[in-house]
């Protein structure tokens, strides 16, 4: 996928060739953030309200702040926009921010769509079930903290 456009809450469009999160963002240091990404199918995202409830469920499952709903939905819709492709992909990204303070992080990232989408929805996927280590954390909320997601795709393939 390629990267067409990005929002950042309180900033406005951020060039896709520039960091849109700082190094001390918890989010990328710890892995303290939640996401939701949605399709948008000729300039309109897909089920916007479910995914933005969904996004904020999954951070108060990790005590992140509550996110600023409306200004993600809106910076979706700029980005969506800005993007210029009306059949694309967007994803929120929400963290508690940078270690210093200043409040959260919430980006709004519009993408190309993954390379042969249709091949696969035509072919399908072959699916495998494996299970979650009891009372983990990361098996509900949207995290993008990915290791056990990775370690559940590995004994898969197994």
């Amino acid at each position: 996928m390629t990267l067409l456009a990005v929002r950042a809450l309180g900033v406005g469009p951020v060039p896709v060739d520039r960091p849109a999160i700082h190094a001390d963002d918890e989010g990328f240091l710890r892995g303290r953030a939640v996401f939701e990404t949605l399709r948008v199918y000729d300039g309109r995202p897909f089920q916007l309200d479910a995914h933005l409830e969904r996004l904020s469920r999954s951070a108060a499952m990790l005590g992140l702040p509550a996110p600023d709903l409306a200004g993600l939905a809106g910076a979706g819709t700029e980005a969506i926009v800005d993007g210029g492709e009306p059949d694309a992909v967007l994803r929120f990204l929400w963290t508690p921010g940078r270690e210093t303070g200043g409040g959260p992080t919430g980006l709004a990232l519009v993408s190309t769509l993954p390379p042969r989408l249709d091949d696969l929805r035509s072919r399908g996927l072959r699916l495998a079930v494996t299970g979650w280590a009891p009372g983990h954390r990361l098996a509900t909320p949207k995290s993008t903290s990915y290791a056990e997601n990775l370690a559940a795709q590995d004994e898969a393939r197994r």
